[in-house]
């Protein structure tokens, strides 16, 4: 028998039935795709975990903001002063710029932490502490992968210009510091009690102490909403998005709209630049005004007596200063 021992049917056996038949598209989805997509979510969450964790995202950055926004303004705010005093009359003030920094804010960092450090890219092309601070750039070395999408060149760049405006409100204040101290001198607290019987000299301290204060209140003023109003409320913000982010892209867009919203309100956009010129003349002017109560003797620096001061042409430089003050002050 041909067909087996017990039957000589060639189809003993009862029909299986037919499998369902399914669209291509629900077959391709629910045997390939969906697999695909689990295991590029598990991916995912191995890569923002390495990112966060093993590479230190958070303070990675934090080392970044330390330095760009002022996480330690004395030191960097002295930098605008080293390069004001050093390349005065100096041929090479880049070159001498650079060595001070260098020596200054190039400093190890322990662990696989980035370093940042200050560069001098010309010249500066005045004395003004706006062209000097403008000279100064910001560079990271070999930032790696996969913080290199993060921590890109265009991110760097934000973060230079935003450091320009920290230094610049930063040295502004110390200037402005620089002249309170002056009239806390007691040479100078005692004097209008020692003249009481000349008002005229007496009412030209007190506006220029009227002046300084004023000035100081609108510096601190703009220093705080700078530093406290967007800095450390958009920095929160990201950390906070940071931990729920489950994709590396959801890393880069919280960073990048972290960055793109300080920069707004660092009045860096073309739509309000006219807003940061202001405050760079109110920023000039609190430099120029320390120039009244300060000289310059023999290349040192040493506080002016009071009838320098009073000199009418120091009166007359401090009147424009005033002057400069309130215009860019009403405009804000």
């Amino acid at each position: 028998n041909a067909w087996g021992p017990h039957t000589t049917d060639p189809f003993p056996y009862p029909a299986r039935r037919a499998a369902p038949h399914l669209p291509l598209p629900v077959s391709v989805e629910a045997c390939l795709l969906r697999p695909i997509r689990a295991q590029c979510a598990f991916v995912n969450q191995c890569c923002v975990r390495m990112i966060l964790r093993d590479l230190q995202l958070v303070k990675q950055l934090a080392e970044i903001r330390s330095n760009a926004l002022l996480g330690d303004p004395d030191r960097l705010a002295a930098v605008t002063l080293a390069l004001i005093a050093r390349s005065r009359g100096r041929a090479d003030g880049r070159g001498v710029a650079q060595s001070w920094v260098d020596s200054r804010l190039e400093e190890g960092k322990q662990g696989d932490l980035l370093r940042v450090r200050v560069e001098v890219l010309r010249d500066p092309a005045s004395l003004d502490p706006a062209y000097v601070i403008d000279s100064l750039d910001l560079r990271a070395e070999a930032v790696p992968a996969p913080l290199n999408r993060i921590i890109t060149a265009r991110a760097l760049d934000r973060y230079t210009r935003m450091f320009r405006v920290l230094a610049l409100v930063k040295h502004g204040s110390r200037q402005l510091t620089a002249v309170w101290r002056w009239f806390q001198h007691p040479d100078v607290r005692r004097r209008p009690l020692q003249e009481a019987y000349l008002p005229g000299r007496n009412h030209k301290l007190q506006e220029l102490q009227l002046l300084c204060h004023e000035m100081r209140y609108f510096v601190h003023n703009l220093e705080s909403f700078f530093v406290d109003g967007v800095v450390e409320g958009r920095w929160a913000a990201m950390l906070r998005e940071f931990e729920a982010a489950t994709t590396v892209e959801a890393l880069v867009e919280a960073h990048e709209s972290f960055l793109s919203k300080c920069v707004r309100e660092f009045f860096l956009t073309k739509k309000v630049v006219k807003v940061l010129d202001r405050v760079v003349v109110v920023l000039q002017a609190a430099s120029q005004l320390r120039d009244v109560f300060y000289v310059l003797d023999a290349g040192v620096e040493r506080p002016a007596e009071v009838e320098e001061v009073l000199d009418p042409d120091r009166l007359e430089q401090a009147g424009a200063v005033r002057d400069q003050f309130r215009r860019g002050a009403g405009f804000l």
